[in-house]
């Protein structure tokens, strides 16, 4: 019974910190201005990624990969600035970014390893064996 209270609590938290966090970003949003060339320039370099992963390129992937978080660092880092870097916020800045990021990583890495297993293929070179691990964050990097 602790337990599920414990658990019903950090979810309650988890949904308010995650609203909290949504409607900050939205307001500092609002209040910048767009720069529509990086836009355009983040998708180019999302393109590379998945263009060099299909061909099974060295370079390509890490060039898009590197280049779509420096711009997306500066384009966060200038939404944050004005955000002071208290506890609170912080958090909330941590939460929704593992909101946003984690379920299509789930998603992307329990769907593979299934279509890997059922059709023989080797996407990513991800077995499904070695789904759990890439779900805890703990799996071979080289992998996927």
């Amino acid at each position: 019974m602790a337990a599920r209270q414990t658990f019903q609590i950090a979810k309650k938290k988890y949904k308010q910190s995650y609203l909290q966090s949504y409607l900050v970003t939205k307001s500092i949003m609002a209040k910048t201005d767009i720069i529509k060339p990086l836009h355009g320039l983040r998708g180019a370099a999302a393109l590379t990624v998945v263009v060099g992963h299909i061909h099974y390129a060295q370079t390509a992937p890490s060039l898009g990969v590197l280049l779509f978080f420096l711009i997306s660092g500066f384009l966060m880092g200038r939404l944050y600035l004005e955000t002071p870097p208290t506890r609170e916020n912080l958090t909330n800045y941590a939460l929704a970014r593992v909101a946003r990021v984690y379920p299509l990583f789930a998603l992307v890495i329990i769907g593979t390893g299934v279509f890997n297993a059922l059709s023989g293929a080797r996407i990513f070179k991800l077995a499904l064996e070695d789904v759990p691990l890439h779900l805890m964050l703990m799996g071979d990097a080289s992998t996927v």
